[in-house]
């Protein structure tokens, strides 16, 4: 159980030093939430990580975030993602915007990117989200990793948008072998 309420308040680390004057590193999270549930971030502006702005994984294998709200959020020019979506149910991310994402491909406004077949994704809403500027594509979905033991992926966009990224809107990613 957490609420973090930004009422319009920046949590900001230093990009550039992380690129300059440390060892190469894709996990500087700035938010970095794992196998949590019942959290509520709303009217916060996260910029500049070293990593993902906003990161939802796992702690412990097969327990996924649960029952997240991210709301009026703005994830500004992070260094690998916007947001990450390892393993979640029940998430909705609404009126979000991610924006100027550069540093570490994949570099997407929001990346659902499961590393195990038993991670989720299931009933994840984006409502209202706006991806601009980013390096990479506005939404990404890398599902190379889950196979038929997986549960099945239910992401829903709702009236979404993206502009202005150098990649495309949309990007949907899957293994296929054989």
């Amino acid at each position: 159980d957490l609420v973090l309420t930004g009422n319009g308040a920046t949590l900001r680390m230093w990009k550039g030093d992380y690129q300059r004057d440390y060892e190469k590193s894709e996990k500087r999270h700035a938010l970095s939430l794992r196998s949590c549930a019942n959290v509520r971030v709303r009217g916060l502006t996260i910029a500049e990580s070293g990593g993902d702005g906003i990161y939802l994984g796992v702690a412990r294998a097969g327990v996924p975030c649960r029952d997240i709200v991210l709301r009026d959020v703005v994830c500004e020019a992070n260094h690998r993602q916007g947001i990450s979506v390892i393993s979640a149910e029940d998430l909705l991310i609404e009126n979000c915007v991610l924006r100027d994402t550069a540093g570490t491909p994949p570099q997407a406004g929001i990346d659902f990117e499961p590393n195990r077949p038993d991670e989720r994704l299931v009933r994840c809403i984006l409502r209202g989200c706006v991806s601009e500027g980013n390096r990479g594509c506005g939404f990404a979905f890398w599902l190379g990793f889950l196979d038929g033991t997986s549960a099945p992926v239910s992401v829903r966009l709702e009236n979404c948008r993206a502009s202005g990224n150098k990649g495309p809107a949309l990007m949907w990613g899957t293994r296929n072998e054989g």
